[in-house]
């Protein structure tokens, strides 16, 4: 195997050499010595990821926002790995694949409450996953999937988590979208003005417009449904 990790430091691949020397090798020298290298590289693939999104090459995005979660993910830094997971989803949510959207959100929350007590940015991102989750689920009329999504965060956090979980502006939103719309086919744009965010300081209104410059599944989604 380190014929294949010095075929990956020869063709510039220094996150798949990383891989190798640590999770194959469990070579700790040859690890820390391309780490930098392979920091920058990921650094790299998020600019390359985010501008294909931006140029609706949704396909190839998908490809490197997926290889950026599983390296931190590897690397056991759960709460970064839950962003890109959100942003695998989303390009998945883009090309109508609902179900893998769908996965992909729900991964994202599985990992950021695994740094839910470390990584203070987590909570934030996790109620963003679920968000983004009723949305997907809603949109393809899938009301009993979108019961078990509130189901999941009932099963995987302890009481007291919960209640933190539940006072995320993004969480409220998400339970305020879906009590809407299984009552009818379209959200009341007076009464999201009128419900006010806590973190971020406004209404759930303007949040959800500012989510939508950066997630296409907001973005189609309030499209469809806001009236």
């Amino acid at each position: 195997m380190s014929k294949v990790f010095d075929e990956a430091i020869s063709r510039g691949d220094f996150i798949e050499a990383y891989r190798i020397a640590k999770f194959v090798l469990r070579d700790d020298r040859k690890k820390w010595d391309i780490y930098i290298n392979a920091l920058d590289s990921i650094g790299n693939l998020i600019h390359i990821a985010v501008d294909l999104k931006s140029k609706g090459n949704f396909e190839e995005a998908i490809k490197l926002f997926l290889r950026c979660a599983e390296f931190f993910e590897g690397e056991r830094d759960y709460g970064r790995a839950s962003g890109f997971f959100i942003e695998v989803g989303d390009c998945f949510s883009a090309t109508n694949n609902q179900k893998k959207a769908l996965d992909s959100f729900i991964r994202g929350y599985e990992l950021a409450i695994l740094d839910w007590r470390t990584f203070d940015p987590a909570k934030k991102t996790a109620s963003l996953s679920i968000l983004l989750s009723i949305l997907v689920t809603l949109f393809s009329a899938e009301i009993s999937e979108a019961k078990n999504i509130f189901k999941l965060t009932r099963s995987s956090l302890e009481e007291k988590e919960r209640l933190k979980l539940r006072r995320q502006d993004y969480y409220r939103i998400a339970k305020y979208v879906y009590n809407s719309l299984i009552k009818g086919n379209t959200l009341n744009l007076k009464d999201l003005k009128k419900m006010r965010a806590k973190q971020e300081k406004t209404d759930f209104l303007t949040l959800m417009q500012d989510l939508s410059k950066a997630f296409i599944t907001v973005e189609r989604f309030l499209e469809k449904f806001l009236k």
